[in-house]
């Protein structure tokens, strides 16, 4: 399409050449910016869905995590109660083991 030159008396034919080169490389030089912003804001969406998908991730393994240690935890007071238990038997194991020397000591002062 055809550049319309509005005539303006009060400015001069060259002049108007002028303005209106110095128009167009400033729009050119507009539309240079706005196609790098473009590219950085595509640029900085593209982080972000990186930031999303990690934050995704982390926050599965912080509950897998938690998951787990509930698990250990369980796990621990599990093994507690067993040690306890354990202690206890070998306390009566040994009741019965100083019964059992007994009388085979009976047993050998009666031979």
């Amino acid at each position: 399409m055809p550049v319309k030159v509005l005539k303006i008396p009060w400015i001069q034919s060259g002049s108007r050449t002028e303005l209106i080169e110095s128009a167009r490389e400033k729009f050119e030089k507009v539309d240079r910016e706005v196609e790098g912003l473009s590219g950085n804001i595509e640029d900085t969406e593209q982080i972000i869905e990186r930031i999303l998908e990690a934050t995704g991730t982390i926050s599965d393994n912080i509950t897998h995590l938690s998951a787990t240690s509930e698990e250990v935890a369980a796990s621990s007071t599990e093994s507690l109660k067993t040690a306890e238990t354990t202690v206890e038997d070998m306390g009566k194991t040994r009741e019965i083991l100083e019964k059992i020397y007994q009388l085979a000591q009976n047993l050998k002062m009666s031979i």
